[in-house]
């Protein structure tokens, strides 16, 4: 009898199974490697040097090294912002070993040992990057960002999985959500921000119940929120096909309505 995987699995796994490539990727990152609050962090300045107006990128299951992060963070820097990647998965991202097969002429029986080790590894792996933990983490850095770094004002983007946890964070002054990972209702409970969701139009994740969920309990705190969504494939904000002519005006969308969330809220 076969079985099949968990919804909230699938998805996971539907998230991660984009090649890796990025808008400039002949691009090499041009920001260095820090630690801040105990995490080593990918820091991208301004030519000015100002650290007061701050993008918090919160990775997706890939961590903080994907190369993609790396130069879309040196993009916002670009613009005027101090960037900071912090290594959430404290060097432990999901491997590319556990990510679904490109090839489609990979052997059946490979994908299905495949399947056997993803299924037993991804739960987990989500058990020692729980809530509880990754919040603890990120509120210990955001004091650490106000107290020891000059930042005045934040602004976050998560995707994938860490764009759940930007729903979450206390003491920034905006958000950006880009085609988020494992979103439950409870989740718009506690958001006290404006948020931008930036998805794709075939969402299997953020359904339209949940939108209309997220826009109700905004509506309730007199929150502004939006929602965007881009004719796009899951993951279109940090990584696509560079010869496909859509993905790539779609991250050039997400990467403009980003920056034009953040001049207004920072």
């Amino acid at each position: 009898m076969s079985r099949s995987l968990s919804p909230a699995l699938s998805e996971d796994l539907d998230a991660l199974s984009h090649p890796i490539s990025d808008l400039h990727h002949n691009a090499t990152p041009s920001g260095s490697v820090t630690t801040i609050a105990t995490l080593d962090t990918y820091v991208a300045k301004p030519s000015s040097g100002d650290t007061s107006k701050c993008i918090l990128v919160l990775s997706d299951a890939l961590g903080f090294s994907d190369p993609n992060l790396r130069v879309l963070g040196d993009d916002f820097a670009s613009n005027g912002y101090y960037v900071v990647i912090p290594d959430l998965l404290e060097g432990d991202p999901i491997p590319e070993e556990v990510l679904p097969a490109q090839s489609p002429d990979r052997f059946v029986i490979e994908k299905i040992k495949h399947g056997i080790a993803t299924a037993i590894y991804v739960p987990f792996w989500r058990r020692r990057h729980n809530e509880e933990r990754t919040m603890a983490i990120l509120r210990a850095y955001i004091e650490a960002l106000r107290t020891e770094h000059g930042v005045r004002k934040i602004g976050a983007i998560g995707f994938s999985w860490g764009g759940r946890y930007t729903l979450k964070l206390e003491y920034i002054e905006a958000g950006i959500v880009c085609h988020p990972t494992g979103i439950e209702a409870a989740d718009f409970d506690g958001v006290i921000c404006p948020i931008h969701y930036i998805l794709t139009q075939n969402e299997l994740v953020f359904s339209k119940e949940l939108q209309e969920h997220a826009k109700n309990e905004a509506q309730k705190r007199n929150i502004e929120i939006q929602i965007t969504e881009l004719d796009a494939e899951h993951g279109f904000a940090l990584r696509f096909e560079p010869s496909d002519v859509k993905s790539r005006h779609a991250k050039e969308q997400a990467f403009e309505i980003t920056l034009g969330w953040f001049r207004r809220f920072l």
